[in-house]
């Protein structure tokens, strides 16, 4: 789409308004003079007249070749890469020094694009390897725990620690995948209850150790959503929520009227500044500070993959008393992309 008429006629304007300047007080000295030597109005009138049709044959033609540059340069400034044939015509010799700089810092940005997507690759392929190495051990250290578990050694602590480790581990493999997790969505309808009860099941050992009590409503509601990345943001508010409360219960529920997941606790709760940047990515707020255990990611990586799926994540909190989270769920287009 084309700039109009009117917005490319002010933008000539000003771009001539030294030379029309001159010519407009050189239109009213050139009457003004022939006025005072001849001494006769229809006199200084024709010249006025002259003039202004002058200034009309060299304007319009000047005119209707800004417009078209104009409009060549417009669509290329909105078109979604660069292109030689977009430019038009260089009109003199700093038009053409211009485009020659615009090609050439175009280059430049093409072989940097180039540069920080290998590096970008390479990171991505590194930590992905990195993930997947690192499972072997764990589950190796998994089997140990077992196997001293059944010999009655108690494993409680370690296990808890290992699990951690375990979802660091994932976390670094969320993290690298976020930005490009259009291409890894399989939408369907999804059960939430029976997708709860898994996140449950595998914080179920936290559960019983921190001995909170989980008050959880069963529910029938599916929702249109990707499993895989739905259950990532459940299990870090979850394991949030788990990490935060020390005594009392969580509670899991779901609010029809406002189709939503609704997940409580009853944990030490976020300090009302903080509750408006525990979606930034690296913030960790006061209760990160205070247990050293925050990496300012999870709630990140939720944020990034509710907007991606189009659903909506809301927090309330009260210090001393808890927090609740609530996964809004869409309840009639899904918004997939940005």
């Amino acid at each position: 789409m084309k700039p109009s008429f009117r917005s490319t006629l002010r933008t000539w304007l000003a771009s001539r308004k030294g030379i029309l300047g001159c010519l407009v007080l050189a239109g009213i000295l050139f009457p003004l003079l022939e006025f005072l030597y001849y001494g006769s109005v229809r006199s200084a009138g024709y010249g006025m007249i002259v003039f202004a049709f002058c200034l009309l044959l060299a304007g319009i033609p000047d005119l209707i070749s800004f417009r078209r540059r104009h409009g060549l340069l417009f669509l290329a400034a909105a078109a979604d890469s660069f292109s030689d044939d977009l430019l038009p015509a260089p009109s003199g010799q700093i038009e053409k020094d211009y485009q020659g700089l615009i090609r050439s810092l175009c280059r430049k940005l093409t072989e940097q694009t180039s540069q920080t997507e290998q590096k970008s690759s390479l990171q991505m392929e590194y930590y992905t390897t990195w993930v997947h190495q690192i499972k072997t051990p764990i589950s190796a250290l998994r089997l140990l725990l077992q196997q001293e578990k059944s010999r009655g050694t108690k494993t409680s602590q370690m296990e808890q620690e290992l699990f951690r480790i375990e979802q660091y581990s994932n976390m670094v493999l969320q993290y690298l995948r976020i930005e490009d997790m259009s291409n890894d969505l399989v939408l369907s309808e999804c059960n939430l209850d029976r997708l709860l009860k898994q996140v449950i099941r595998k914080y179920s050992s936290l559960f019983i150790l921190k001995k909170l009590t989980l008050k959880y409503e069963e529910i029938t509601q599916s929702v249109l959503t990707d499993e895989k990345w739905l259950a990532v943001i459940i299990e870090q508010i979850l394991s949030n929520a788990l990490k935060y409360t020390n005594q009392g219960y969580i509670h899991i529920w779901f609010d029809a009227a406002d189709h939503a997941l609704v997940i409580e606790d009853t944990g030490i709760g976020i300090l009302p500044e903080d509750v408006a940047r525990i979606f930034e990515r690296g913030f960790t707020g006061q209760n990160g500070r205070i247990s050293g255990q925050a990496t300012g990611l999870g709630l990140f990586l939720c944020k990034r993959a509710a907007d991606r799926l189009g659903h909506r994540l809301a927090v309330t909190s009260e210090v001393g008393k808890g927090t609740s989270v609530r996964i809004r769920f869409s309840m009639e287009r899904l918004e997939v992309f940005e």
